[in-house]
């Protein structure tokens, strides 16, 4: 399919448009993991998810356990679908690892994006004191064709919460009902798709992904109110007209 098609492809099956709300869109698909020399360690073939698009917002999640554990997975922001291709974007991944101590001898921690605020203490008891832990992690990446778009994700796997990942993947086909396969680019050029992550328990590897992402179709009954609306409206202005 050519670049300038599969462009007005995407922005059809995203339905972007200025006043556009986002569409639910459910994905299932496989990930590869790969080790930090390059060996395929670890296949899921059921990943699932859902995702609001454009706005890029979802979660999605193992369908077999990696070393022991499942993991799940929230994105936190995207970037793309045709709107910055050839640019060099960042990703700065911010988390706050916030730890309430009270004064009855217990203590909680919470994570959360950094300054969304998600995090609160328990209302029932007083809190002594409440240190704080930031994560960082900065990828730098391109976006280099059409249909390309990169996704922000914070992982959770076994103790460990809020693992800063980095997919840049490529949308290879649109279908006539708007279902898109994707599949992940070596954004980083070595040599391994996927992207290689930074920070601990699993720096320099890499998870792949690649799968499919589904619009779910509007209910019957809000296209039925949408054009009960419409009736409505030129009901009005007939009676308008007459008047």
């Amino acid at each position: 399919m050519k670049k300038s098609v599969l462009a007005t492809a995407v922005v059809m099956a995203m339905g972007v448009g200025a006043a556009q709300a986002a569409t639910t869109h459910t994905y299932a698909g496989t990930m590869e993991f790969y080790d930090a020399s390059g060996t395929l360690a670890f296949v899921d073939p059921a990943v699932v998810g859902a995702f609001d698009l454009p706005g890029g917002t979802g979660s999605f999640t193992s369908g077999n356990t990696f070393n022991g554990f499942h993991w799940t997975a929230d994105v936190v922001q995207m970037y793309g679908y045709d709107t910055n291709v050839g640019g060099v974007q960042n990703f700065n991944f911010k988390t706050d690892s916030i730890q309430w101590f009270y004064t009855d001898g217990t203590n909680e921690t919470c994570h959360e994006v950094t300054g969304s605020g998600t995090c609160a203490p328990n209302p029932g008891k007083t809190v002594l004191f409440t240190p704080g832990l930031s994560l960082y992690a900065d990828y730098a990446f391109s976006l280099t064709n059409a249909g390309q778009f990169a996704a922000g994700t914070f992982f959770d796997w076994s103790t460990n919460q809020d693992i800063p990942v980095l997919s840049v993947q490529q949308i290879t086909s649109v279908s006539p009902s708007g279902v898109m396969t994707t599949v992940s680019v070596d954004s980083d050029g070595d040599g391994i798709l996927g992207t290689a992550m930074l920070t601990s328990p699993f720096p320099d590897q890499q998870p792949s992904f690649n799968g499919t992402l589904t619009p779910v179709p509007v209910p019957a009954a809000v296209w039925l109110f949408g054009s009960g609306l419409l009736g409505l409206v030129g009901v009005a202005r007939r009676k308008k007209s007459v008047a």
